[in-house]
């Protein structure tokens, strides 16, 4: 165990194996030689600061960790070769709020490593086990050079990990996905009867068929609806194709076959009346450039399910499977497939912190600029898009939430702060809670009260990236117990599991 109640630097001591049986050797300060290496020398490695990052990264989960933690740690009454396994199980007995345990331990294995190798490096081969302590740093003698340096290391490390490590998000993309795609289906179909109106030939007073106003319609690659506008049948087809594409993002099949196409034809209907569109058009186009980089079908999509049916016949013809949830397809074990999937996870994850950036962006520049108008200083900015035709849709309702003033006042400052504060609601679980909440209840208003339910869906959707996976894990876990609880069968099956086969008397399951 290590002695972790000083701070500073790492001073490791091993077991020598000599010719009458085993020394004890004692404490070496091994950042000195570390460090020297940096002292006075103007192009210094970094390996100058490998000590003392270890020992600020155990003394820093060492302060994290509960008191009842600590005083068992400080008991050093564990030994023997399993002594880390039973360390870990007393640990895990007392509370941990604030998942500090994992920490330590992880920590303490790298400096009980970190130890061992300098044991190793001063000893020899004969050095039996290794331990390191925690000592105090005079840290004078430490350039302040070594300390930058050792600090940007540190946090490299931790973004390189952040990005490459695993993919972030897995659920929040799914969410966006189908909402992304029921979005493209949604305004479609709600088109449709009036599309050659909208957007086809009954839209050639507007000028847009001979003279677009966007630019979209001039490059090639985003002008097949325009070439087609003039042709109904062909139009219409083309409308029920891209439907059909809108289905198939819903659902998550080849999704990363199926996007690009499925946005270069998004484009290229959309601008095709320039007087149509909204801001959600933008922000839509934006959101599908960034899932291209995206892995959004690995929950809750039929490539998933493809990938599990796929793992479950390797493990049962080879015994080795992708992944343990047979949900990468990229894990091939070989170093062409690892470098492979390093790049797609960074990808991935590279697309989220973008959507992110989009997504605060929209609603802190928005917020700003209402924030500049007087009509929401003075609180009154919601009545007046409300009494107009084009977005008071639901009239009745509309004179109904503008019928009391300090109502009208609130909502239109809660949505001014909410807008503005919402970047910075997203760094503490319980804010960001808050403000995802009434970011939602912000785009159901504008959906219902104004009309424009398929912006609304949009940004809700990209803001699904915001709730953590062990939350939506949580929902999938509930949502299939219930499923399978209300099923036909489902309760002479459940009684049937309960009958003990066997020795099953004898065992305790390990399942739960």
């Amino acid at each position: 165990m290590h002695d972790t109640t000083a701070e500073a630097v790492a001073r490791p001591r091993a077991v020598v194996k000599i010719s009458s049986g085993e020394e004890v050797t004692g404490w070496m300060r091994a950042t000195d030689v570390e460090l020297d290496h940096s002292t006075d020398k103007p192009f210094p490695p970094r390996s100058a600061g490998l000590g003392i990052g270890v020992a600020s990264d155990l003394k820093g989960s060492w302060d994290d960790q509960p008191e009842d933690q600590k005083a068992i740690v400080k008991l050093d009454s564990f030994r023997g070769g399993d002594s880390v396994d039973r360390l870990t199980t007393k640990l895990r007995e007392y509370e941990d709020p604030d998942g500090a345990v994992g920490g330590y331990l992880d920590s303490e294995h790298v400096a009980t490593a970190y130890a061992t190798q300098v044991a190793r490096a001063v000893w020899g081969d004969d050095v039996r086990t290794a331990s390191a302590k925690i000592d105090s740093a005079n840290m004078e003698i430490v350039p302040l050079s070594t300390q930058a340096r050792t600090a940007v290391a540190r946090g490299w490390d931790r973004l390189e990990v952040l990005l490459t490590g695993r993919y972030h998000a897995t659920y929040g993309l799914a969410v966006t996905r189908i909402l992304i795609g029921l979005t493209g289906l949604g305004l479609i179909l709600t088109n449709f009867n009036a599309r050659h109106y909208a957007f086809g030939v009954g839209n050639a007073w507007s000028g847009e068929i001979a003279d677009p106003k966007s630019d979209f319609p001039d490059i090639w690659l985003f002008s097949l609806f325009h070439r087609a506008v003039t042709v109904p049948p062909l139009f219409t087809a083309m409308m029920i194709g891209l439907a059909i594409l809108a289905i198939v993002i819903t659902l998550g099949w080849r999704t990363r076959i199926v996007l690009p196409f499925y946005l270069v034809l998004w484009v290229s209907f959309i601008e095709l009346n320039d007087g149509a569109g909204d801001q959600g058009d933008n922000a839509y186009r934006m959101f599908l450039i960034a899932l291209l980089f995206a892995d959004t079908t690995r929950r809750w999509s039929l490539d998933a399910r493809r990938r599990a049916r796929r793992s479950r016949r390797v493990l049962s013809v080879d015994g080795v499977a992708g992944d343990a949830f047979g949900t990468d397809p990229d894990a091939h074990g070989t170093a062409v497939g690892s470098q492979r999937r390093w790049v797609l996870i960074m990808a991935n994850n590279l697309a989220i912190v973008v959507l992110a950036f989009q997504v605060c962006a929209i609603y802190m520049s928005g917020g700003l600029y209402k924030a500049g108008g007087a009509a929401w200083q003075h609180g009154f900015a919601v009545y007046n898009p409300l009494q107009t035709q084009q977005f008071g849709t639901w009239p009745v309702l509309s004179d109904l939430v503008t019928a009391w003033g300090p109502m009208v006042v609130v909502i239109s400052w809660a949505s001014v702060l909410f807008q503005c504060a919402f970047p910075f609601m997203l760094f503490n679980r319980w804010t960001r809670i808050a403000g995802l909440l009434g970011i939602l209840s912000f785009h159901l208003g504008i959906a219902l009260l104004m009309g424009l339910p398929w912006f609304s869906l949009t940004m809700i959707a990209v803001d699904a990236i915001f709730i953590r996976d062990n939350s939506f894990a949580n929902l999938d876990a509930r949502l299939q117990s219930w499923w399978h609880s209300d099923s036909p069968g489902s309760r002479h099956s459940v009684r049937a599991a309960d009958l003990p086969t066997g020795n099953e008397h004898s065992t305790k399951s390990g399942v739960f």
